[in-house]
């Protein structure tokens, strides 16, 4: 794809908050996006201020009219500027920031039967990946109690103290992902620090030798909802690989489980990438059954 002109692209800022929230609620109440409501929207770009160089945005004449975060697989224009390039120069920009990242591609969430996602994807070229399904547990569905082994210890974390082998443990963990992810330490140390953060919704796994060198994690959150319900999301979990293969990746996803329905929660919430046969299967014997369907596309990076 050939570098296009036109309005400029640009890192999000700190004060492009109000902003992006507007657009991507106008998008969405143009075009609702499955599993996702505009309480969970807001969540998310209240998060993007803890790391500003992973996102881009659009502008047209001194207003902000997209925005692209490759970590989120998320690409939004403002219904108001469609067909005005906005979003190829986003993908553009996109793909050159992955690239500096060391990633090989560019990997957007669309559903090519909604008629603007669709005619996007086909003219830009994108090839289907995979998809990332949103699974869930009933609440009426048992989970037993979490029984780690005599040579493991878990702790929740400490905000600050662990912010930075935490952040080494989560970019461990998931550097072997299908879908490649990690995180700078500057934000995790910005979203521990946040006053909602509960640390008691994040299990770190140590030996009990060596309890201070993480070898496994899962963290929880209470997802805010449009109609006040009560939602919770496993949001990771994972263990370092020498370490897999001794089910302690079951223990700690039981364990989230369990919090968060001590806290009052019913149905639990986790999302896994299709290509993750290993996680499908462990989600799918926990009773964790298949809800919404999200396809990613790729673009190579530049």
């Amino acid at each position: 794809m050939a570098a296009m002109s036109g309005p400029p692209i640009r890192p999000f800022e700190a004060s492009d908050g109000a902003a992006v929230l507007e657009l991507q609620l106008s998008a969405y109440d143009r075009e609702p996006v499955p599993g996702v409501d505009r309480a969970e929207i807001a969540w998310m770009v209240d998060r993007m201020a803890a790391d500003p160089g992973s996102t881009l945005v659009a502008v047209d004449e001194d207003r902000i009219v997209g925005a692209c975060t490759p970590r989120a697989d998320s690409l939004v224009v403002h219904p108001d500027f469609w067909r005005r390039g906005h979003g190829r120069r986003l993908v553009e920009a996109a793909r050159a920031l992955v690239g500096r990242a060391g990633l090989a591609e560019l990997q957007l969430w669309g559903d090519p039967a909604r008629e603007a996602p669709g005619a996007f994807i086909r003219a830009l070229g994108f090839t289907y990946r995979s998809s990332l399904w949103s699974f869930r547990l009933p609440a009426d569905r048992a989970v037993p109690a979490p029984v780690f082994p005599e040579d493991i210890v878990t702790r929740p974390i400490r905000p600050g103290l662990d912010d930075g082998p935490f952040t080494v443990l989560l970019n461990r963990v998931f550097e072997d992902h299908p879908s490649p992810l990690s995180w700078p330490e500057a934000y995790i140390r910005e979203i521990n620090a946040r006053p909602d953060f509960d640390p008691s919704g994040v299990l770190i796994a140590a030996p009990a030798p060596h309890p201070d060198r993480f070898i496994g994690l899962c963290r929880t959150v209470e997802l805010p909802s449009d109609d006040g319900t009560r939602r919770g999301e496993v949001m990771a979990v994972g263990l370092l690989p020498e370490w897999r293969g001794r089910s302690l990746g079951r223990q700690l996803l039981r364990w989230g489980v369990r919090h968060l329905r001590a806290s009052g929660i019913g149905d639990v919430e986790l999302s896994v990438e299709a290509r993750n046969e290993r996680a499908l299967e462990l989600y799918r014997r926990e009773g964790f059954e298949a809800a919404v369907e999200w396809p990613h596309w790729v673009l190579p990076a530049t």
